[in-house]
């Protein structure tokens, strides 16, 4: 079994809602758990923008917004790339140091406008420690076709009927991987 499985899918199909569920069924059983999850900013039920959580220190960030005046724009969204560079840094670093599993949500257009992007999530997949990434869909080109084609990452592609049952088939995958590591 591959150590990285990438989670695949159409926006809003609910890839950041599997992996952040894996992360909390991997807490309960007493493994730590690393990365960063890029939940909706939602207003009224509308996608206003999408933040940044570090999955171990909770500290949070805006990662693109309709509102956000600067920064390179993906759709109706204006991206924060220092925030970028800033969050999945730190959040990597801490979580090769202590965590038992990354999550990395997710290598997307947005994140990609940092230019250190790339190469972090590179070092984040080459590790030994397990990983739970969700990519984009679309685009079978540049890092995200490169990650796409890998030997060690296990694609899945996801669709609504399964954001139920995938995260408890993923937890375990991954309790296997850690407990392996």
């Amino acid at each position: 079994m591959p150590k990285n499985i990438v989670l695949t899918g159409p926006p809003q199909v609910g890839k950041t809602t599997v992996l952040q569920r894996v992360g909390d069924r991997l807490a309960e059983i007493g493994h730590e758990v690393g990365g960063v999850y890029c939940p909706e900013c939602q207003v009224n039920g509308e996608r206003i923008g999408i933040d940044l959580v570090d999955a171990m220190s909770g500290d949070f960030r805006t990662l693109a917004h309709i509102n956000r005046e600067a920064g390179p724009k993906i759709g109706d969204y204006r991206v924060d790339v220092a925030a970028v560079e800033e969050m999945y840094e730190a959040a990597f670093e801490r979580g090769l140091a202590d965590a038992d599993c990354i999550i990395l949500d997710e290598i997307a257009p947005m994140q990609l406008e940092c230019a250190s992007f790339p190469g972090a999530v590179r070092s984040v997949l080459n590790d030994s420690i397990p990983v739970l990434a969700s990519i984009a869909a679309a685009p079978t080109d540049g890092v995200i076709g490169e990650i796409k084609r890998r030997d060690d990452c296990e694609m899945i592609r996801m669709t609504e009927a399964e954001r139920d049952r995938l995260p408890i088939d993923l937890a375990a995958d991954l309790a296997v991987l850690i407990e392996g590591h």
